[in-house]
């Protein structure tokens, strides 16, 4: 499953948390890059502009950020949901 939080920036405290069940097969980056998709989803439904992204998989991040790039079929439809969500 997939797991996300959003905090205010200025007062730390949490705004909004949830969880996802992504059923059986699912790979720890693809849970990580679903907590991703759906963590920013909330977050532009909530009228966020600025969001910092933080997680557990140096690899998502790494692949978010640009500084790596997505070779896994399984990730790269993803990547793309995230991008564009995110950009």
């Amino acid at each position: 499953g997939a797991g996300m939080v959003l905090y205010d920036s200025v007062s730390q405290a949490e705004v909004w948390c949830g969880m996802e069940f992504l059923g059986d097969g699912f790979t720890n980056n693809q849970a990580e890059f679903s907590g991703l998709v759906t963590g920013v989803k909330c977050a532009r439904a909530l009228g966020v502009k600025h969001i910092v992204v933080q997680g557990d998989s140096q690899l998502v991040l790494r692949q978010i950020s640009g500084e790596y790039k997505v070779k896994s079929p399984s990730l790269k439809g993803y990547f793309a949901e995230a991008m564009k969500i995110i950009h």
